[in-house]
């Protein structure tokens, strides 16, 4: 009875072998290292900006919401820098009396009244308030934050009048305009993947077919999953298509699963 049972669980096991074996043949097309020539992919945005705040200050006014777009130089975030205002006033007025003070000791040190070393002394004075001064000035540039290009707020973590210290979060802004399609392939497929192999991507969330082309391949293979980031882009970007969106990439005239 055993003899019998194990022989017709061999059977079995033999004709599932056999019927599986012409689905993975199927495809007599199929590119190097995909089982199907399909690939799953994302819309990336080609900018991305995270803001930190570059002062410890109280935020004045945010000028944006998260999903509002905005265009280049568009005020996103105000910092209150009145204090910084005024340290930059007395740096200023440190640099206006260091140079005075070294102007009279220079004609001074003509009529033998000072000596040398108190205009090298005035000197260093000089230059150290120019110092002071530069740094306020370097403070001031961060009291405003202005959109880098055109894009999209994603995401916002900072509310009016909360002191933020340097180097906290404020918010993001990705570009919309310049999609990337990234997906990740297995390594063996580098043996045909070449930039400018042309591909067509099905976008879900739209139901929408477009076509492009590799732009770009990584720079190294992940040693774990044997893959590597590929990249490309979109012959066209209609406002519609968003980063993050996915779908799926096919190469070769094939049809979508």
């Amino acid at each position: 009875m055993k003899i019998r049972l194990t022989a017709l669980c061999a059977l079995v096991v033999a004709s599932s072998i056999i019927r599986a074996q012409p689905e993975r043949g199927f495809d007599a097309d199929l590119l190097p290292g995909l089982q199907t020539n399909v690939v799953r992919a994302q819309l990336v945005p080609l900018r991305k900006s995270f803001f930190s705040a570059g002062i410890s200050a109280i935020v004045q006014g945010v000028a944006v919401q998260e999903g509002d777009t905005v265009k280049q130089g568009d005020l996103l975030l105000a910092f209150d820098c009145d204090r910084f205002e005024a340290a930059f006033n007395t740096a200023q007025a440190k640099v206006k009396g260091a140079d005075a003070k070294l102007e009279v000791n220079r004609e001074l040190v003509k009529l033998n009244s000072v000596g040398p070393l108190e205009v090298k002394l005035n000197e260093a004075d000089l230059e150290a308030a120019r110092g002071e001064l530069e740094a306020v000035r370097s403070q001031l540039k961060h009291c405003e934050i202005r959109a880098p290009f055109d894009g999209a707020v994603t995401s916002r973590v900072v509310e009016q009048y909360q002191f933020v210290e340097e180097g906290g979060d404020l918010l993001e802004l990705v570009s919309r305009d310049q999609l990337e399609v990234r997906m990740l392939m297995p390594s063996t497929s580098l043996s045909w993947l070449e930039l400018g192999t042309s591909f067509t991507m099905l976008v879900e969330e739209l139901d929408l077919a477009m076509p492009g082309e590799i732009v770009r391949v990584g720079g190294a293979v992940d040693p774990v999953s044997l893959t590597i980031p590929v990249f490309g882009r979109l012959a066209d970007s209609p406002p519609a298509l968003l980063p993050g969106m996915s779908g799926r990439v096919q190469f070769l005239e094939k049809e979508f699963d």
